[in-house]
Formats: C-alpha cells, structure tokens, sequence
C-alpha cells in the first residue's frame, strides 16, 4: 500500500473513507488529516492506494498512523458471532453494509468492501498496530451515516451540491476549517477525523459513544470478531446550533410533484409493471427485531437494483402478528420506524423503514413526506419499476 501525504504538517487525528480494493474500477481511499491550529483544527487530504499484491502491506502508513492519536476507519473491523448474521453494532445502527460470522461473496451487496475493510484490519493487526486485548486502540472504526444523522436532521444527500455544503457547514461551525469544494468521500473522511478529535476531548460539545461488542481475536477461525462503532454525542446546545445551521438547506417537500408522481405510479401499476411478492418470513423474537428484519431486506434489496416495497397491511401481518390492518397498528409501525434507525444511500440520503412502507396506491402517506430528506420525486425515480409485498 501507498500513501500520496506530501504535507509536513503534524495529523493529529485521521479519518479514512475505505473503498472496495476488489471492484473491477478500484479506486483509492480518501484520507483526512487534522492539524491542531491556533484558531482550529486545519484539515488536509491525501489517498491511499490498496496495491496490487493480494497480500497488504502497511509499511508505508505506519509514520501517518504512529504520529496519531486517533485513526478512525469506516468500515467492520472482524466478522460477526459464530452464527451470527450480523454483527451487534450494525444491526444496532441499522447500518447499510452486513457482515456474517464469514467473509462475504464479492457478489453480495457490500460484499467487496466488506472484505476490503477486513484485509485492512487483519494486516494493521499483522503489524502490530491493532491489539484485540487492548481496553484503548488507536484504530477504531466509524460509520459516516450515524455520524452525521446525530450532527444535523434532514440533511439533503450528501452526492448533492446542497448536502455537500451543509456537511462542510456543520464542520466549520465544530472547528474544522474545511474548504470549499470538497467531494463527499472527503467529507466523509474529515467527519471520521472530527470524531477522533473528539474522543481525544478536543472538540467542545461532542462526545463519543461506543455501539456493539469490542473486537477479539478467534483463536478457532484465525480472525478478528465484531467490533464497536463510535458515535457522537452531542450537547442539546450544540445541537441546536448545528441545526440552525443547516436549516438554508433543507428543502420543503415538493406537494406538487407528489400528485404528478402518484398519477405516473397508477398508471404504471395499471399497465402491470407493478409485481407482486410474497410475503417474507420474519423470524425477529420481537416486533423491534423484526422491523430491523424488514429495514434489512427492503434495504439491502434496494441498494442491489432491486427495489421493493411493502405495504402496510402487509408489514402490520410480518411484524406486529396481526392479520387485519387499523390505524392504530399503521401508528404503531411507525413508533418502530423511528427505532430502527437510519441508512444513507446513494439515491434518496437517509432513509428509514417508512421510506418502504406504502398504501393501497403504492404510495407512503402524505404526512410522511413533512419530515423525509428527500422529495416525492426523488423517491419515485428511486422506486421505478419496484415491487411490492402485498
């Protein structure tokens, strides 16, 4: 592996935005530094490079990671339980990328970066540089979609121009002097570094917290298990002070285009292309488990092209046990809604289990779109030629 730092400047705290080493267009990772300044902390920005050896050296990043005090990665430090399908800390955050108790096919969603992420792991573990026993590592892992869900709400997608400038708004506002212009894996990476500082107690207002079982080393299967993800927990004040912020950019949702978008999606469900599937097998010990169930599936299902969505009798029957749809049940999926927590995607930004859940005209209610980051025609394009469990 390869570093491109060129800057002599003293990186306190780095943040990595971790790609898939194993696509066909492989790309480099993004790398925040921050510098401890006078008025602030002074972000800078580099690459690094996978290699083409199978096997990851890190040689060439131990004088970046060594100097640090903090390294934040985001992506799965170990697999998941013996029997386990998901590791504690993503099922708990929702997260978009699942890993089980075995590494991935590359074939599965998330699949290449889930394993890259593991490779990286396993070699700064070769190196010396991550030990399991240990109560305080220097490498942890984050999870850019939590972290910036807890900074500010309704942020718009952070592939848009507006939800770009809102991440670099909210940094600046917590110290961090970013520049115009930066694209959003770098945004990505400097809000990994910006939780480094503040686990280091460097940035006023913001703590972090730690989701999900610590890292160990199985001795059976020769590899790292689970792992924490770190949070921020931010200050009621500061809170209130980041959302005032970002309030220029949250758009008002678009009523006009949702009755031209609900004619297009009957017209369509008329002329057939609307399929209808089966109803899944939820096997969730509780009604919160199987919500995180169907949030699963529907996600998972969305990010691989295949779109799906379901209705509420049909999630009130899966998840609450009840054969006949009420009012009160459609209200009690949504309280689970809100329990299951958020994912960013590419297409809609942060979405949860009522971003899925529809009516008998396939669409979700009129007061979902009061609170939801994305407009009525951004979750049609989204949801073009879905299907539906009925």
């Amino acid at each position: 592996m390869t570093s491109t730092k060129e800057t002599a400047a003293a990186c306190v705290y780095l943040g990595i935005d971790i790609t898939d080493r194993y696509a066909d267009s492989c790309r480099e990772m993004d790398v925040c530094g921050l510098e401890i300044g006078d008025s602030g902390l002074i972000p800078h920005f580099w690459t690094w490079s996978w290699g083409a050896s199978e096997v990851l050296d890190v040689t060439a990043l131990l004088p970046e990671i060594s100097y640090a005090k903090a390294v934040m990665l985001d992506g799965p430090q170990g697999l998941a339980r013996v029997g386990c399908r998901i590791r504690t800390s993503e099922r708990s955050l929702a997260a978009a990328g699942k890993t089980g108790d075995k590494r991935p096919p590359l074939s599965q969603p998330y699949g290449g970066f889930v394993a890259s992420s593991l490779d990286l792991f396993a070699a700064f573990h070769a190196a010396g540089l991550f030990h399991p026993s240990s109560q305080h590592h220097q490498l942890q892992e984050v999870y850019p979609a939590a972290i910036w869900t807890r900074l500010a709400r309704g942020l718009p997608n952070k592939r848009r121009r507006d939800g770009r400038q809102a991440r670099v708004a909210i940094l600046r506002t917590l110290g961090v002097g970013v520049p115009d212009g930066p694209n959003h894996d770098e945004l990505d990476a400097c809000a990994a570094a910006l939780l480094a500082a503040a686990a280091d107690g460097h940035i006023q207002g913001l703590r972090v917290a730690a989701v999900g079982d610590p890292v160990w080393w199985d001795n059976d299967a020769a590899c790292l298990r689970e792992g924490q993800i770190l949070i921020p927990e931010v200050d009621a004040a500061v809170f209130t002070e980041l959302q005032s912020v970002v309030a220029p950019w949250i758009a008002a949702p678009e009523k006009r285009t949702l009755r031209a978008v609900r004619s297009a999606s009957t017209a369509l469900r008329g002329a057939g292309e609307l399929s209808v599937v089966a109803r899944p097998s939820l096997d969730g010990a509780t009604r919160e488990d199987r919500a995180a169930q169907l949030f699963e599936l529907l996600a998972s299902q969305l990010v691989a092209g295949r779109p799906t969505l379901c209705t509420y009798k049909a999630a009130v029957d899966v998840v609450l046990g009840y054969e006949k749809y009420t009012p009160a049940y459609g209200s009690m999926l949504l309280k689970l809604a809100t329990w299951t927590g958020a994912i960013q995607v590419d297409s809609l930004g942060e979405i949860r289990l009522d971003t899925f859940l529809v009516n008998q005209k396939h669409r979700p209610g009129d007061g979902h779109w009061d609170s939801a980051t994305y407009t009525a025609a951004e979750w049609d394009r989204a949801f073009s030629g879905a299907s539906v469990i009925e």
